[in-house]
């Protein structure tokens, strides 16, 4: 007899699992009872097995799409969290509707997480900028540099005394696309708006880098006479698709 007591105990739990389960049942479609069933959970489980049962119950059966790309693992991203460009990636396929391919490549969820960094609007406000790299021109042409931070020293190599009176051709080199430097600099006074580009620049000792330049206009006593570039150094793979000109 007592050995026929672990059996009555489980078919007692099955019994009581199934008509626990059978309550919940609401016999609209097979699909959104399987997915509303939640029967009691093994007490020895792991952070995984938990993980997944928690995933499986978000599922819908509306469609294959909707329960890849609907699932609350997204929703412990925080937008201002640091991530880098390959966690990104990996986060933006999570988010794919797959009702086009349109939709998809236009509603990226990049466009509410990784916004372009304000530029300073004044030149004073440009001439307090410490942490990123910040090079003031005049914005009649040639353009010459009139200011430069100890961040565009230390990304470029040269000097504030260096840089003072000369153009931004000085960090340019074989591999500098100088036509869409040019054309970058066109639309910033034409349109007065701001505008970037991914550029090959060099520094002073012949390092090449991949510059994600942000160029606007700067305000002096409502007179746009400077011109203000915030210089990022960024990797190859960095670089959006539709920017690859350099």
């Amino acid at each position: 007899m007592n050995r026929l007591a672990p059996l009555r105990s489980l078919r007692r739990l099955a019994a009581s699992s199934e008509a626990s389960w059978s309550k919940q049942m609401s016999f609209a479609s097979p699909e959104s009872d399987f997915a509303a069933a939640s029967l009691p959970s093994p007490s020895h489980t792991t952070a995984t097995t938990r993980a997944l049962s928690a995933w499986s119950g978000q599922l819908t059966f509306a469609s294959a799409e909707s329960d890849f790309t609907q699932s609350n693992m997204m929703k412990d991203i925080s937008p201002s969290r640091s991530l880098s460009t390959s966690s990104l990636g990996q986060l933006w396929s999570q988010t794919l509707s797959f009702a086009s391919p349109e939709s998809d490549f236009t509603t990226s969820w990049f466009q509410s997480t990784e916004s372009s960094p304000r530029l300073p609007q004044t030149l004073a406000e440009a001439l307090m900028e410490e942490k990123r790299a910040v090079v003031v021109t005049t914005a009649a042409s040639p353009h010459k540099i009139v200011h430069v931070n100890a961040a565009w020293e230390g990304l470029c190599g040269y000097s504030r005394s260096e840089a003072l009176d000369r153009t931004l051709s000085l960090i340019q080199g074989p591999d500098t696309n100088s036509q869409l430097a040019s054309s970058t600099v066109q639309k910033v006074l034409s349109q007065q708006q701001v505008h970037d580009a991914y550029l090959v620049n060099y520094a002073k000792d012949g390092r090449r880098f991949i510059n994600h330049l942000s160029m606007g206009l700067l305000s002096l006593e409502g007179e746009n006479n400077f011109m203000v570039g915030v210089l990022e150094e960024v990797q190859a793979e960095d670089v959006p698709l539709r920017m690859v000109s350099y």
